[in-house]
């Protein structure tokens, strides 16, 4: 490897430094390849997976800067449908709890 010539001629002798700092850069030569590899050989074997995967990603990204709670119910639907194809879809939301009225105290909150 290069990294152990050259640290062996900084330092005068080869050390367990060497094998570690080579040890380093192979790491971080081959973790891109490896990524890319790996994200191929998703795409061909685990194709459910990995749609799976990227439609969660395009939900989550497109859902950000959604207010209609509407529009993200059926939204949500239709990811679970594409990703979990389920033999039914059904969302339930939390009862928002009664406005109270203008100049009304607020209820305190108890401590276990």
């Amino acid at each position: 490897m290069l990294v152990q010539p050259v640290v062996t001629q900084i330092t005068g002798q080869g050390t367990a430094l060497t094998t570690v700092l080579s040890t380093l850069v192979i790491a971080a030569l081959f973790a891109p390849a490896r990524r890319w590899v790996q994200a191929g050989i998703d795409r061909r074997f685990y194709r459910r997976k990995y749609d799976a995967a990227a439609a969660l990603a395009a939900f989550a990204a497109g859902v950000r800067d959604e207010t209609d709670l509407e529009q993200l119910s059926e939204r949500l639907g239709r990811v679970v449908e594409q990703t979990v194809q389920p033999a039914q879809v059904s969302l339930w939301l939390k009862a928002q709890p009664a406005a109270l009225p203008d100049g009304a105290p607020k209820p305190a909150l108890s401590k276990p």
